[in-house]
């Protein structure tokens, strides 16, 4: 007889022998007891972790010749079990969605659906990876999908189920599969080689279901592996050897050349895998693993073996190393790892990609929490010194430029410079407050004062965009329960964002509830008249006023002038 591998040999029978799938299974077991069983199944999630394995129990449970109906347990050895488990039951179709994806497939398996089982209960079709079907192929199967004869079921299984159409997912009852815990691989792993009669130690086979990550096929292919190597004996020098090292030593090198910045020594541990015809696609991976496993040890502490599938000295050497690492330090190291673990699968020179990550890392600057920034600034702010600057240069950053600045400035002569009195230096401008002064008496003095409420009110409600527009205004005028919210000449870009109806409104409703009333707000600049007048001000932009004068029945190009306040150099008639 042929050698069966692992993964097909110890392939489960029962619901409860699907590892790691336990809600799933008992969910089914119900529904067979009680007979609510649907016509339709959409089994998602990650391969090798017991789909398919899922969907031939529950044809066998349908299916049994030992029981008179539906069980929940089926015997797995009569007749009918036997042929579903090995897959040649005339009336289980196990279907590859990529190879009979056609419309014209769908059209076959419709056809054929209304024809009674040749010897058992129910007709059961289990389409694998079901996404690959095409759209055409899809609508044809909707119908009988919706309403499929009474001895019919439907199984689909797919690692990719927002592939699928909503019209698929709302006819059927969807089941996620989760990837397995690497202690319950382990588990299953000890009991096939107790079958097998192969010694192996826990740590041993921690190693290899560890690089399973989480699908249980993986890990039983490579057991199988590893035991063709050594038959009697699983060792780690033996794992080492078929499957590839696990990188400890090496990543641990790489940790201390972060740590003292030192770009050489992380470059020869690149060399030397190169050397020695490593991976770097899997170092890649344990290098993220490793990081991830900081990052939890940061953020939770010691004490976290749920969390992290490591003993207990590794959780020790990798406490140390971290310590030297600020939480932002690693979470852009697990940013760098992730993009040049990205572009190495499908680069040509993957040295050049891991050995340009490994400089970056290694020359990074200790990276420092925002808020801890932002306190410098304000005790910077309050001694009088750089956040002040600070400050000073980020508004100037944040202002528009004007159309005007873009453009040079036309040539004129220049008058002769007569000598007189050195000029006194401009007194230096006082930073504009963070809210305006109460300046006026009665109502207009109540909203002025209650002014910073209004921005706080805002910010509250997270729309700091809105508060930080509002900033640069100042409530300059009040007639009847309308108020003029003025803005300085070089704010207008704050201006016309105001102007939006839902900020406006935002605004009138906020201040609404701090003042107790309705209040109508304009805006305007100072000096200036609001937008939307007739009449241009007596500040503004001269040639404005001429394109006004010159094009009063050209809307576009009035619009274009207010949108963007430019001017027009040539109008044609």
């Amino acid at each position: 007889m042929s050698y069966v591998v692992l993964a097909r040999k110890y392939r489960p029978r029962r619901f409860e022998e699907v590892v790691g799938q336990e809600p799933i299974a008992h969910t089914l077991k119900n529904a067979i007891a009680t007979g609510r069983v649907a016509h339709a199944y959409l089994f998602a999630g990650p391969r090798g972790v017991g789909k398919t394995s899922m969907a031939r129990i529950l044809a066998m449970a349908l299916n049994c010749s030992s029981a008179d109906s539906p069980t929940a347990e089926p015997c797995g050895k009569c007749a009918s079990c036997n042929d579903i488990f090995i897959g040649e039951d005339v009336d289980v179709r196990e279907i590859d969605g990529a190879s009979n994806r056609g419309v014209d497939d769908v059209r076959t398996l419709r056809d054929n659906a209304i024809y009674h089982p040749a010897h058992s209960r129910y007709k059961v079709y289990i389409i694998d990876e079901v996404y690959m079907l095409t759209k055409e192929a899809f609508n044809a199967l909707l119908k009988t999908l919706e309403e499929p004869p009474a001895h019919v079921k439907f199984v689909f299984a797919t690692t990719e189920p927002h592939k699928l159409p909503e019209t698929i997912h709302s006819r059927c009852q969807r089941f996620d599969f989760k990837n397995i815990r690497t202690t319950d691989i382990v588990k299953r792993l000890e009991q096939i080689c107790e079958a097998e009669k192969v010694k192996a130690s826990a740590e041993v086979l921690t190693q290899i279901a560890r690089r399973a990550r989480g699908g249980m096929r993986d890990s039983q292919s490579l057991l199988d592996q590893v035991m063709a190597y050594s038959p009697d004996e699983l060792t780690a020098e033996a794992v080492d050897f078929v499957l590839g090292g696990t990188f400890e030593e090496q990543i641990d090198r790489l940790l201390e050349a972060f740590r003292g910045k030192d770009a050489a020594s992380a470059l020869n541990v690149v060399s030397t895998l190169i050397a020695e015809g490593q991976d770097l696609v899997e170092f890649l991976g344990q290098l993220i693993e490793a990081l991830r496993e900081l990052m939890v040890l940061k953020a939770c502490g010691e004490g976290q073996e749920k969390l992290l599938d490591v003993s207990a000295e590794r959780i020790e050497k990798l406490s140390g190393l971290g310590e030297a690492f600020s939480m932002d330090s690693i979470l852009y190291m697990l940013q760098v790892a992730s993009e040049a673990d990205r572009k190495a699968r499908t680069a040509v020179e993957k040295r050049v990609v891991v050995e340009t990550a490994m400089v970056k890392l290694a020359s990074m600057e200790d990276l420092k929490p925002l808020g801890e920034i932002l306190q410098r600034l304000r005790a910077g702010e309050g001694k009088g010194g750089s956040g002040q600057q600070a400050r000073e240069a980020a508004s100037a950053a944040s202002k528009p430029r004007k159309r005007s600045e873009k453009r040079p400035a036309r040539s004129t002569p220049t008058p002769p410079v007569t000598p007189g009195p050195p000029e006194e230096p401009p007194e230096p401008t006082p930073p504009r407050p963070v809210a305006p002064v109460v300046t006026a008496s009665g109502p207009l003095g109540e909203i002025q004062a209650a002014w910073p409420r209004l921005l706080a009110l805002l910010k509250k409600r997270n729309q700091r965009s809105v508060e930080a527009f509002l900033r640069e205004g100042r409530p300059a005028a009040l007639s009847d329960d309308h108020l003029t919210v003025t803005f300085p000449g070089d704010f207008s870009f704050h201006r016309e964002q105001l102007s939006d109806r839902s900020r406006l409104d935002l605004v009138e409703e906020c201040l609404a509830e701090v003042m107790g009333r309705k209040i109508r707000i304009e805006l305007a600049d100072e000096g200036g008249s609001s937008p939307g007048s007739e009449e241009p001000s007596a500040g503004e932009d001269t040639e404005v006023k001429t394109v006004r004068r010159r094009s009063p029945d050209n809307p576009a190009a009035q619009r274009a002038v207010e949108l963007f306040g430019g001017r027009i150099v040539e109008d044609d008639p």
